[in-house]
């Protein structure tokens, strides 16, 4: 009978750490979307619309980039903890900031609503936190309701 090999599973792509990058990635625009929205009453003018798009890219760099160098992507969910949600703080604090200083170079202030910077960094926190709450809630949940049968 034949071996199996730990590793033989193993592939180039890690399940975990994967979709982890992916609900962040997919998480940043939801966020900033939601900001532009609320600014402006779920009725975007045409030329903050515009804005939207032009920094849209430049949002999700500028955070996967810090998120990547902040370690956001490693970690089990199951254990999130408080130095989790730190982790998280400071790795949305930094990226909104190379955010803001990014398009401030890059187009200026002048017609781009400010509050939506704040807006969506409380919003990406809430959002980064929040995800990684639920999934431990619901594995704690979901285990304590297997050891009870």
């Amino acid at each position: 009978m034949p071996t199996k090999d730990k590793n033989a599973r193993k592939s180039c792509f890690d399940w975990g750490q994967g979709s982890i990058f992916i609900i962040q990635t997919l998480l940043i625009p939801l966020s900033y979307y939601i900001a532009f929205h609320l600014r402006f009453d779920f009725n975007i003018p045409f030329e903050q619309f515009d804005n939207f798009l032009k920094t849209l890219p430049i949002i999700i760099v500028v955070r996967l980039i810090t998120f990547y160098y902040m370690d956001m992507f490693d970690g089990w969910w199951r254990y999130v903890s408080i130095e989790d949600l730190t982790k998280i703080a400071m790795g949305v604090v930094v990226s909104s900031v190379c955010f803001i200083l990014s398009v401030v170079f890059i187009y200026g202030l002048s017609g781009f609503p400010r509050s939506v910077f704040i807006m969506d960094t409380i919003f990406i926190y809430v959002m980064l936190g929040g995800v990684r709450i639920i999934t431990r809630l619901v594995i704690e949940k979901y285990e304590a309701g297997k050891t009870q049968r």
